[in-house]
């Protein structure tokens, strides 16, 4: 006699894990938790036509009751079953459903079971932030599979930041990007921007670099700490080479966040004290290929706005370089700043220094001046990070 009641002991038990595991997953109604437990999931005495799944003899629809659980635990495991099957217990358990009056609120456990498959068949890589713990129990948060989610992400990314760890920040911001990348999102360029540096794609301020550490040297309450910040600053400043390589970038922005929690200035950054990835990464390479084709460099070493060299006036053009030129510059009357830059480029020094001059006529002085021994990298080589990326 002990064996039958062993038995039914571990059946109950297994039911009863089930209930616990549905009731979790949907809004359970008031008329089952009001149910007796144990003859809703386990009942004696029910005859065969009373189960969903009348081959098993499991799935009792007796009840209202039983009816919700029976079909609340189909609808998460009728992957279980073969397609004719499971259509065969579907509808038992909705006719039953009809019978009790609870069709709607079946209805409404299968469409939110079809919700959490379709949810689960998209891997991580379209959710921005995903949790695991040890035991392997996974939860995944704001989701990358729209304009609108895309943008929430980033805007949760933003407002986060200083609580998140940049490795962490690293990977939901590559997320965000390339989801946006895949569904052709045309982000505004701030947004761009700030990713990007959470990602580490950037070219330093160089002129910060000092400044960021002497900060912090100031704030640090112990020697210790002094005197690491010091050696950190002064390799950066005798290899940098070596040290602004991108890997070894990566490594000071994580330094850096360490060094901010333990003086206490994590989350409190201003002007004067910005953020690590803001100096490290300050000009992204997206926002670098923007600049660098807004600009125009001429022979002479001298860096214009292209929008500056519509400002020279035709006739002046082409009293100085003739009407072939100036045509070939020109749309209409008006001078073409994209037309003009790519000649202007290309102009031989003496010819270059003739149109800086009418530019200085113009009132049009230069954003910058590179000297002629500076090795700058190629505008190609910053478009092509920003295209790689």
């Amino acid at each position: 006699m002990s064996a039958p009641n062993a038995s039914s002991e571990i059946v109950q038990t297994v039911k009863q894990a089930e209930l616990v595991r549905v009731s979790r997953l949907f809004d359970v109604p008031g008329f089952v938790k009001t149910a007796n437990v144990a003859t809703t999931i386990d009942p004696e005495h029910v005859p065969v036509v009373s189960y969903a799944d009348k081959v098993a003899r499991e799935l009792p629809c007796h009840t209202a009751a039983a009816t919700w659980v029976s079909n609340a635990i189909f609808q998460t495991t009728r992957d279980n079953y073969g397609e004719k099957r499971a259509a065969d217990i579907e509808h038992s358990i909705f006719e039953n459903a009809k019978y009790f009056g609870v069709l709607k609120s079946c209805q409404k456990v299968k469409y939110a079971a079809e919700s959490m498959q379709k949810e689960a068949s998209v891997s991580d890589d379209h959710y921005a932030w995903v949790w695991e713990a040890d035991t392997g129990e996974k939860e995944r948060f704001y989701p990358l599979q729209s304009v609108d989610q895309i943008k929430v992400a980033t805007e949760w990314l933003e407002k986060e930041r200083d609580v998140i760890p940049f490795a962490d920040r690293q990977v939901v911001a590559t997320k965000i990007i390339k989801a946006a990348t895949d569904l052709q999102v045309t982000m505004p360029l701030d947004a761009i921007d700030f990713l990007e540096r959470q990602t580490g794609r950037g070219i330093p301020d160089f002129g910060g670099l000092p400044r960021m550490f002497d900060s912090r040297i100031k704030l640090a309450k112990d020697q210790k700490t002094r005197d690491k910040l010091s050696s950190l600053a002064e390799a950066v400043k005798t290899a940098p080479s070596m040290a602004l390589q991108e890997q070894n970038l990566m490594k000071l922005a994580q330094t850096m966040e360490t060094v901010d929690h333990a003086i206490g200035i994590r989350g409190k950054y201003t002007d004067v004290i910005p953020r690590a990835e803001d100096v490290l990464f300050a000009e992204s390479y997206t926002k670098t290929a923007e600049s660098i084709n807004s600009l125009c460099e001429l022979q002479t070493g001298a860096v214009y706005q292209k929008d500056q060299l519509a400002k020279v006036s035709r006739d002046s053009l082409e009293s100085v370089f003739g009407t072939d030129f100036t045509n070939e510059v020109c749309t209409g009357l008006d001078v073409d700043s994209e037309k003009m830059a790519a000649v202007a480029s290309t102009l031989p020094r003496p010819d270059a220094e003739l149109l800086e001059s009418l530019l200085t006529e113009a009132r049009q002085e230069p954003q910058m001046k590179i000297a002629a021994a500076f090795d700058r990298p190629s505008d190609s080589d910053f478009r092509g990070l920003a295209a790689a990326y």
